[in-house]
């Protein structure tokens, strides 16, 4: 970006190049003569550091500052720039240098220039109360995916012993299934106790389940079975907490409610869109902009076909296109 190639939109910019602990920052301007000028700097990406940046960008009458959204590195940037100079985070694939180009310092130079000129076509990051709800969405989605993989090496545990719970309950982390956990983990007579565990609603099944609990538990089985129980409570008591504060701080509950009007859209489901998208629905120039971001729109990646024509004739003779 060191010549000239298109009109210069912002005369003061700056281009970051983000890392773990450092950043690089290269500020341009248009210098006596109009070409660019640059200025470079490196900056820590601990709290002080990021208020060092704004200042040097303030006292530079920096007017556009962009970076690529790669990891979760811009995300403390953005935060301590945003509402002092206009942000822009791209993505990465289409802002890459050239090939051979790649330094901390030239990527933050040719970053510069693509700000400069308003070339970078800016990802969409939502504002800080809807950044906040994502954390928690995508949190108890991960707690979710926890869980899940504790409940399964529950069943594997017992299929190894012989204990064929899975058989008979079709859930066996309800309330009868997590009575005769708690029973076999503690060591205690499970099949003496059956009656008085199991719910009525499977009651039916209290031959199926003596036979399928005849296995014995060997104690380290048992402890292992004791302690999967433990990380399941703790798992289940985190879900509770997040889904707490996410219906008590959640933004925007008119939208919310709207959103829950729409049959199959459930609070989970409402809090996971408005976390995602926002509310300002000015910032997609149409629908189909808005469902292929969200990944619900199908790609085409086909290249075009290749159109070959046809053989020559015996006893002509062909040219090549000048």
């Amino acid at each position: 970006m060191d010549r000239e190639v298109a009109e210069v939109i912002h005369p003061v910019a700056c281009g970051l190049d983000v890392h773990s602990a450092i950043l690089v920052a290269c500020l341009v301007r248009s210098g006596p003569s109009g070409g660019p000028r640059y200025e470079e700097r490196s900056f820590p990406t601990a709290l002080q550091g990021l208020r060092e940046l704004r200042d040097w960008l303030f006292a530079s009458g920096c007017q556009a500052v962009g970076m690529e959204a790669t990891g979760v590195y811009w995300m403390p940037v953005f935060a301590a720039l945003e509402g002092h100079v206009q942000m822009t985070v791209g993505n990465p694939n289409h802002m890459q240098n050239l090939r051979g180009h790649k330094t901390d310092r030239k990527d933050a130079r040719w970053i510069a220039g693509l700000v400069r000129h308003d070339l970078i076509r800016p990802s969409f990051v939502p504002k800080q109360e809807f950044r906040d709800a994502r954390e928690l969405t995508r949190f108890r989605r991960q707690l979710i995916q926890a869980r899940t993989s504790m409940r399964n090496e529950v069943q594997r545990l017992l299929a190894r012993q012989g204990v064929t719970l899975g058989t008979v309950l079709s859930n066996v982390f309800g309330t009868s299934g997590m009575a005769i956990l708690e029973s076999l983990a503690e060591g205690r007579s499970v099949v003496d106790e059956l009656p008085k565990l199991i719910h009525h609603s499977v009651k039916k099944k209290l031959g199926m389940l003596t036979a399928a609990l005849e296995a014995p538990l060997f104690p380290v089985p048992r402890k292992l079975l004791a302690l999967q129980l433990k990380r399941l409570e703790v798992v289940e008591e985190n879900i509770q907490d997040v889904e707490a504060h996410r219906s008590a701080d959640g933004p925007s509950q008119q939208q919310l409610e709207l959103l829950m009007s729409i049959p199959g859209i459930s609070l989970t489901s409402a809090c996971v869109i408005l976390a995602e998208i926002g509310v300002d629905m000015s910032v997609w120039p149409t629908e189909k902009h808005l469902s292929a971001w969200a990944g619900v729109a199908p790609g085409c990646r086909e290249r075009e076909a290749k159109i070959c024509a046809p053989p020559p004739e015996r006893g002509t003779r062909t040219f090549a296109a000048p």
